[in-house]
């Protein structure tokens, strides 16, 4: 009688096959990386054509059993890991049915990577059996002992010296452009502003050209990083009284207040509140529907007028109001 039998064959003398760990040892803490690498050939006097590579481990243990951690097929080369750890990466192929690789990495390893490795290449023999040869190799675990760690912390220890000192060097070139652009700031104040106050947690400028338009000297306070002048009660303005009495001689100076969009009913033009405090000079305002925008007035002793907020033909400048 004739059986049909496929022949399965596992051999391992005279087979291409190599399996190579790197390194042979992990050291608890200090080992960076373990590298397993399968590479294998075409052997005429075993396997004539290489279908599938398996790459497995078991723990060092009487009844550990190998589980699979990585594979690749012939027909779509495509690498595929078998293990749910987030610290391994695999690569591979197979080339032309005959030769190729297959290369795990851990990172970090720990005692669970050590134990018992072993690569099998599925293929078929000249004949037409099915066949299977393989490499295996062992990595073993250790704790580390003094001499092992004191260049470990030694290289970190080197590694922390050269983050600060590049932390360093960002922080100083940080520092020289924050400086930088500081000169910058006073310039670009001393170019727009003539003089300057404090009165509690604000700081107040003075322009140092005049404006026909509103329009403009709010878009110069806002370029500084600042808003036209809100007067929100008599200590503020008593401070800004004051420091306008110091020798200045123009007509006056625009600050926040509008009844453009309705009339008799003034607010500041930033935020759209009431205006809360308004030191009226006599018959002021004057409820004309052209003259829209709130100025201190020289001529009264800086109290508030309206007056037109375009094409105002007077020495009118701006006072910009900024947080500290």
């Amino acid at each position: 009688m004739f059986l049909k039998i496929i022949i399965y064959l596992i051999l391992s003398l005279g087979a291409q096959v190599h399996l190579d760990v790197t390194p042979s040892e992990i050291k608890a803490g200090c080992t960076d990386v373990l590298t397993i690498t399968c590479t294998f050939s075409k052997d005429t006097t075993s396997i004539s054509y290489v279908s599938s590579v398996l790459l497995s481990h078991k723990q060092f243990s009487s009844n550990a059993s190998y589980e699979d951690v990585a594979s690749i097929f012939e027909y779509d080369n495509q690498v595929q890991t078998h293990s749910n750890q987030e610290n391994i990466t695999v690569s591979g192929q197979i080339l032309e049915h005959s030769v190729g690789n297959l290369t795990v990495h851990w990172k970090t390893p720990t005692q669970n990577q050590s134990g018992d490795y072993k690569c099998m290449v599925h293929g078929i023999d000249q004949v037409g059996h099915s066949i299977v040869i393989f490499a295996d190799a062992n990595v073993s675990f250790s704790i580390p002992q003094t001499s092992d760690t004191d260049p470990k912390i030694t290289e970190l220890g080197a590694r922390l010296d050269r983050l600060d000192a590049h932390w360093t060097d960002i922080n100083n070139g940080l520092l020289a452009r924050i400086g930088a652009l500081e000169d910058n700031l006073q310039q670009v104040e001393s170019i727009l502003f003539t003089s300057n106050t404090t009165h509690q947690s604000h700081r107040y400028f003075l322009s140092r050209y005049s404006y026909r338009d509103i329009d403009l000297g709010m878009a110069t306070c806002h370029q500084f990083g600042s808003h036209l002048l809100e007067i929100d009660d008599q200590r503020e303005y008593d401070a800004i009284v004051s420091f306008l009495s110091g020798g200045h001689y123009f007509d006056g100076v625009f600050v926040s207040g509008s009844d453009a969009r309705d009339e008799g009913h003034w607010s500041f033009q930033r935020t759209g509140n009431a205006m809360a405090f308004t030191p009226w000079a006599p018959n002021s305002p004057s409820d004309s529907e052209r003259e829209n925008c709130a100025l201190l007035w020289r001529s009264t002793g800086w109290k508030m007028v309206d007056d037109p907020c375009y094409d105002n033909n007077l020495e009118v400048h701006v006072i910009c109001e900024k947080s500290l």
